[in-house]
């Protein structure tokens, strides 16, 4: 009878540690998806290729991702664009996770991947800037912009434009539109 008692009871034991880790994956997965000011969408290595070779980035420059999840785009900039990249996310595990994707990809030393909130960190100086944010963040973050860079920085933004601002060029790419600026 003791057997079954502590049988029993190393199931229940079992059953709430599978419970709590499965708690604790979900919670995780959540914030990994939709903490921030939109959800967490991978950029694939077309969209920042298009989004890169718009932007006409060269080698040397400071491209600058604000939203920047896994750091694909910056990855892609500094390995087949020979730049820099500065990345920020408000998000700490995409932040934790795209510095280990820097590491794994090699170009730790040419990307720098922060935590922040794009609508409170110090702008950095950039030669470009790329963003895939709501039109309501873009609204938030235009002034920032204009302030802190330099005039001929190229913003290049996926989908949703920055309607205060004229546009330099368009290109629309299967169900996706990139909008060019130039401050």
């Amino acid at each position: 009878m003791e057997i079954l008692i502590w049988f029993v009871f190393g199931l229940q034991m079992l059953l709430a540690a599978i419970v709590i880790i499965g708690a604790i994956f979900w919670i995780f997965v959540m914030l990994f998806l939709v903490l921030g000011y939109v959800p967490w969408v991978p950029t694939t290595g077309k969209e920042a290729k298009t989004m890169l070779d718009l932007t006409e980035v060269k080698e040397g420059e400071t491209v600058l991702d604000l939203g920047c999840g896994m750091a694909n785009m910056l990855i892609m900039a500094a390995n087949n664009y020979g730049a820099k990249g500065i990345g920020y996310d408000i998000n700490p595990a995409l932040v934790v996770a795209a510095n280990v994707h820097t590491r794994l990809k090699g170009v730790r030393k040419d990307v720098k991947v922060r935590y922040g909130d794009l609508t409170k960190v110090d702008i950095p100086q950039a030669d470009v800037v790329t963003v895939y944010l709501y039109k309501e963040v873009n609204k938030i973050l235009a002034p920032r912009l204009k302030a802190a860079l330099p005039k001929g920085t190229r913003v290049v933004s996926r989908t949703f434009p920055f309607e205060m601002w004229a546009l330099k060029e368009a290109v629309k790419s299967e169900k996706e539109t990139y909008y060019l600026y130039e401050l």
